[in-house]
């Protein structure tokens, strides 16, 4: 009696132990060594998103009202992308965002349609007219690897040519630029 009850004890003893290394090596293969062939750098560490915020304007129309400007602003798709879900400091979720002087005037649409990687297409229209200035900011996604040239990396396609128009449709004087191009 005495010694099953000795090896009773001994065998939960074991379990005990076994089930302690079972539950290790799972931890272990979860949470353990990074793997691949980095120098140990860290088991769950994410690298952090690197974005590049994008702002358009319109530049050179001089004192006339603005009611609407047509672009095409290529990026490097190499280097970018542009996330299906972009969630903004506002709260809105989408890949561009009415922004600055003219974009944010009351009665001012802003919308950017992604035509393919690497090009997106930028409209805005404002029905009582608004002096230029930045009108759009887009925000895109820095792939991993990839070095950023933000002056390089985002440029307003000169075909089709950007057009600005006054509040009857008429091109005026005037071009779609880049604004800035930060990298955070």
């Amino acid at each position: 009696m005495i010694g099953d009850n000795i090896t009773a004890r001994g065998n939960a003893m074991k379990l005990r132990i076994l089930f302690g290394l079972v539950l290790s090596v799972a931890l272990l293969a979860m949470f353990g060594c990074g793997g691949g062939g980095g120098g140990g750098g860290g088991g769950g560490a994410l690298a952090p998103v690197v974005t590049a915020v994008v702002k358009v304007a319109t530049t050179g129309t001089g004192a006339t009202p603005v009611g609407g400007a047509l672009a095409l602003l290529n990026y490097s798709a190499s280097k970018y992308s542009i996330p299906p879900n972009n969630p903004q400091p506002d709260g809105t979720n989408s890949k561009v965002v009415a922004s600055g002087s003219l974009g944010l005037t009351a009665g001012t649409i802003v919308a950017g349609t992604l035509l393919s990687a690497g090009r997106v297409n930028l409209i805005m229209v404002n029905a009582t007219g608004a002096a230029g200035g930045e009108f759009a900011t887009i925000t895109f996604t820095l792939l991993p690897g990839k070095t950023p040239v933000p002056a390089a990396d985002f440029v307003i396609a000169p075909v089709p040519a950007p057009v600005v128009t006054d509040t009857l449709g008429a091109t005026i004087a005037g071009t779609v630029a880049v604004s800035s191009a930060t990298i955070q």
